[in-house]
């Protein structure tokens, strides 16, 4: 701290120096001595990035490992491994993130219903709403569906909350699930 400089403005150039630091705001990956070109990524530098986006996370052994292989620098290997990553549970963070961010789901849980117009509602109501989003969210990504599919499909995922909420008929909803299960069933009995 300076003697011409209060204290509020010290703290503010020093969360500023702080902030614009690329080792503060990102994480630094340090160059291959190695590497013929260095703007071209290292596999464990391909596998870094896929881990935190699509899972939030550090890479897993398994990862690394495809890492070690050097199957990430080749596309065709490096979207079958993206497609096993999306179907493990790490990447419903991925999904929770998008869905949070794009459609605003973290908004829900700040709204308070007017009790008159919605009597039914419930913090039980309110969970079931979210996951309803993030199931058709996580339905359409492992599909690879249109993001417009969200609001004009021709299917919900929903609990008994949201049968009562819609007016849905629950117990008939349960008989035609489990109608088409059978149906499906017996179109793969062999």
């Amino acid at each position: 701290l300076r003697v011409d400089q209060n204290w509020e403005n010290a703290f503010k150039a020093t969360a500023e120096l702080i902030f614009i630091s690329p080792y503060s705001v990102f994480k630094a990956e340090p160059l291959d001595p190695n590497a013929e070109n260095q703007n071209e990524l290292s596999n464990e530098q391909i596998a870094t990035r896929m881990a935190y986006f699509l899972w939030s996370a550090p890479p897993n052994d398994w990862l690394f490992e495809q890492a070690r292989q050097g199957l990430l620098k080749d596309s065709a290997q490096r979207r079958s491994i993206a497609e096993q990553m999306m179907s493990e549970i790490h990447a419903d963070a991925l999904i929770d993130s998008f869905a949070d961010q794009w459609l605003h789901i973290r908004n829900l849980k700040n709204v308070a219903p007017d009790l008159n117009i919605f009597p039914t509602f419930s913090e039980g109501l309110r969970q079931s709403m979210i996951m309803e989003m993030k199931l058709m969210m996580k339905d359409l990504l492992l599909r690879n569906a249109p993001l417009n599919e969200l609001m004009m499909a021709k299917y919900r995922i929903i609990d008994q909350n949201l049968a009562l909420h819609y007016g849905v008929d629950w117990q008939q909803l349960t008989q035609i699930q489990n109608t088409q299960a059978q149906a499906q069933a017996f179109e793969n009995h062999p």
